[in-house]
């Protein structure tokens, strides 16, 4: 098992260093509740970020969320973060997020979600045997 810092593994893969080194990124949910009224946040992070010619791992272990609104909510707050989905390239990363927010409805504020923008993904989805795994398996966590 491999150290995966704060995140909780829902993605149904033995998270391993070998899985972390083919993945370019995975999808991951948020969840908490302010003053008692529940609510999470869909989101994305690579793994692995291009600087220049060279690949270098983020900081994904300790990361928490890039957005202001996700980061109060996340204040005083005992927030749980779960990987829910592992991708190998940008384009299926992307239709991970996008697909996950959809399903799980946190792009209505109604259903307690925080999601705000969608950005999906551009030209074709490059979907391997894994990454059409792991849709399939956000698929059955948000049905």
């Amino acid at each position: 098992m491999n150290d995966l810092g704060h995140w909780e593994n829902l993605t149904g893969l033995d998270i391993t260093s070998e899985l972390i080194h083919e993945s370019l990124g995975f999808v991951y949910r948020i969840r908490g509740s302010n003053s008692g009224v529940p609510w999470c946040y869909i989101g994305r992070k690579q793994i692995w970020m291009k600087r220049g010619k060279h690949w270098h791992e983020s900081n994904w272990r300790e990361y928490t969320s890039s957005s202001t609104i996700v980061q109060g909510h996340c204040e005083g707050s005992e927030s749980v973060y779960e990987i829910l989905g592992v991708f190998t390239s940008k384009s299926a990363l992307r239709y991970g997020e996008t697909l996950a927010i959809v399903r799980a409805g946190t792009y209505c504020c109604l259903d307690g979600g925080s999601n705000f923008r969608l950005e999906p993904a551009r030209g074709v989805v490059r979907l391997d045997g894994h990454d059409q795994q792991q849709l399939k398996h956000l698929e059955e966590m948000f049905p």
